[in-house]
């Protein structure tokens, strides 16, 4: 794939999803760095479903 195609591509996806962001209520500038920043904030989520999965897990009592 060339270069400038495969950037376009990111970007264009990047700026969808901080569109997306920013229709959910996120701040613009926060919407943005997820955009631009998508797979990290991809990976993010990731972790956050795992951790909020492991804690469903834990007895009751367990939590902190």
């Amino acid at each position: 794939m060339n270069t400038s195609l495969a950037l376009f591509f990111y970007l264009s996806l990047g700026l969808a999803l901080a569109g997306l962001r920013a229709t959910q209520g996120a701040r613009p500038l926060d919407a943005l760095f997820a955009g631009l920043f998508w797979p990290i904030d991809l990976a993010r989520h990731g972790i956050d479903l795992l951790v909020a999965r492991l804690l469903d897990m834990l007895p009751r009592g367990e939590r902190a």
